[in-house]
């Protein structure tokens, strides 16, 4: 029975190895050409092409593919939509989905409104692609949470930098706000 599960194991790996090049060039490629039909505003194409990148886990694809079900561009508006799309591609470390998820939080589309969680992704966004707009955005909206909520945000952020980087580790208590702010 173990060595069924190791042949398993050591096939899956294999064919991880051996057809993922593939996959990921598909991905890029679709990617690529969905942008030029976005560009081009043929949406319908575009969505066709970043639907297909988007599930095969192309982050940049993963946040147009977003933003046309945001804008209701070549498809149905869908906010609720919109955000997986920008949390998948969040989650893979793309700072531009992470803006727009916060901006997602912060007003309540496709999503309950979170200033917490908003400030977070707007936080993270503005400290992966050190983007200017996306820490105007942070500090607009921070000027409206109390201390603690912004506290409370940045220990988020801070958790979630930790565990892209480093993995799940056991918590333990942190100084607050060791994420840079322009504040």
């Amino acid at each position: 029975m173990a060595s069924i599960k190791a042949m398993r194991r050591a096939v899956a790996i294999l064919l991880t190895c051996v057809c993922a090049p593939s996959v990921l060039a598909d991905s890029a490629e679709d990617f690529d050409r969905g942008y030029e039909a976005y560009v081009q505003r043929d949406y319908p194409q575009a969505f066709s092409l970043w639907r297909k990148a988007a599930e095969q886990g192309h982050p940049r694809a993963q946040n147009g593919f977003g933003v046309l079900y945001r804008d209701g561009l070549g498809t149905a508006k869908n906010d609720t939509n919109a955000v997986r799309w920008f949390r998948e591609s969040a989650e893979k470390g793309y700072a531009f989905a992470m803006f727009n998820l916060g901006l997602m939080y912060r007003d309540g589309r496709g999503v309950a409104r979170d200033d917490v969680e908003a400030f977070k992704w707007l936080t993270l966004a503005s400290t992966v692609n050190y983007d200017s707009q996306a820490a105007f955005e942070r500090d607009l909206l921070g000027q409206r949470m109390s201390e603690q909520q912004r506290e409370e945000a940045l220990a988020r952020a801070q958790a979630w930098l930790d565990r892209f980087l480093f993995g799940e580790r056991p918590r333990r208590s942190r100084p607050a706000g060791r994420i840079p702010t322009t504040e």
